[in-house]
């Protein structure tokens, strides 16, 4: 079955002494239902605001923790952030301030309302209120954030909002990047969900989002560190047969430098250390190798998992259908089997649901008495 998600509804922003806007001094938005609309040429800072409303949700993070690269044979996972001064290399110096430039974005998850304020100047999380209560931590950038062992993060700001987060939305912080970033912005590149398959280096965007969607997030996590793993090892593998290139190169040098006269003596390297060290490479690359295909098997087994979940969640959806059905029908044996969809149509529309034409009074005599059943053309 589908858990139960709930993704941030923004209320109002607030940004003040930044000034790369002429009214940037002191400037607050409050956000509307439906489409909020920014309009402006090309410099203007468009993408600009955009990426400080996202920052004030989620801060200077590009991407979700994952497998960046290996570094003596160890996977360095972290998360991908834009540089620190993103947001102060746009400033404008020559206007003084009387304080510091930052945001405070409001905003509600699941009826619990957030206030974060963030520094522009470095991209440090300054305080974060819920439902009018102070969040206690340190106050920390991310780039200093992501350097901290993880045993040592709970005193930090950053680690209690990301776990209130994960309270109120059933999302971890890494889900929450990932759904700001790749659903609900849609940038200048005009990716979107629909046809951003993961080619290219980016994020299989719909795989992600269906799993995240129908997995348990125990599963989710499960996935996500085999799918790292698989990355590391494949990387490690890369690695190995490189270091093997290497070398058989330089075996076939010293082989020609042994047969030259001019040469001599002169070269001590010993070979058969170097065919031990070749020896040594290959039963790693092959233990690598071994490793590798078991964790393909076990994601490939996560992946029917998966489907199977999704087909019974398919499955128990057609029934919850059918028993509606056959309880409407129960209930209302002379009602049209289309009632509640003409209903809808002209709550939301204001559409009579034969001629499509404005409908108003319909519209008020149904929201009047929205749960009583009668004729609407009377």
């Amino acid at each position: 079955m589908s858990r139960q998600i709930f993704l941030p509804e923004l209320t109002s922003i607030n940004i003040k002494n930044y000034t790369l806007y002429p009214n940037g001094l002191d400037y607050t938005y409050d956000f509307v239902e439906g489409i909020n609309l920014i309009l402006g040429g090309n410099g203007m800072g468009k993408t600009t605001f955009v990426n400080i409303i996202k920052f004030g949700l989620i801060g200077l993070y590009r991407k979700a923790k994952d497998l960046t690269r290996t570094y003596m044979d160890r996977a360095i996972v972290k998360r991908q952030l834009y540089e620190s001064d993103y947001f102060s290399a746009r400033k404008d110096d020559s206007i003084s301030t009387d304080g510091i430039a930052q945001v405070v974005l409001k905003f509600k998850i699941n009826n619990t309302y957030f206030e974060v304020t963030r520094s522009l100047e470095d991209g440090c999380l300054l305080s974060v209120i819920i439902d009018g209560k102070s969040l206690e931590g340190i106050p920390i950038s991310e780039n200093r954030y992501e350097r901290v062992n993880d045993s040592e993060q709970t005193q930090y700001l950053l680690y209690q909002y990301e776990k209130k987060i994960k309270e109120f939305s059933n999302l971890t912080f890494d889900d929450l990047i990932f759904f700001v970033n790749e659903i609900l912005f849609f940038g200048e590149n005009h990716n979107t969900v629909l046809w951003n398959d993961g080619i290219d280096g980016r994020t299989d965007v719909q795989n992600e989002l269906f799993n995240k969607y129908f997995n348990e997030p125990e599963l989710d996590l499960e996935r996500q560190e085999m799918q790292r793993q698989a990355k590391y090892f494949d990387s490690l593998s890369r690695h190995k047969s490189e270091d093997m290139r290497v070398i058989t190169k330089l075996l076939e040098k010293i082989k020609i430098s042994k047969s030259d006269k001019d040469i001599g003596t002169s070269v001590s390297i010993d070979i058969i250390e170097l065919k031990k060290r070749i020896e040594l490479v290959t039963e790693e690359l092959a233990s690598i190798q071994t490793t590798q295909k078991s964790l393909s098997k076990e994601i490939c087994l996560l992946q029917g998992e998966k489907n199977r979940d999704s087909l019974q969640a398919i499955k128990l959806d057609d029934e919850k259908k059918q028993i509606e059905k056959e309880m409407n029908a129960c209930l209302w044996e002379t009602l049209h089997p289309m009632y509640n969809t003409f209903i809808k149509n002209i709550q939301l529309n204001h559409l009579c649901p034969i001629c499509s034409h404005e409908a108003e009074e319909l519209a008020e005599k149904v929201k009047v008495s929205p749960k009583k059943m009668f004729c609407l053309w009377k």
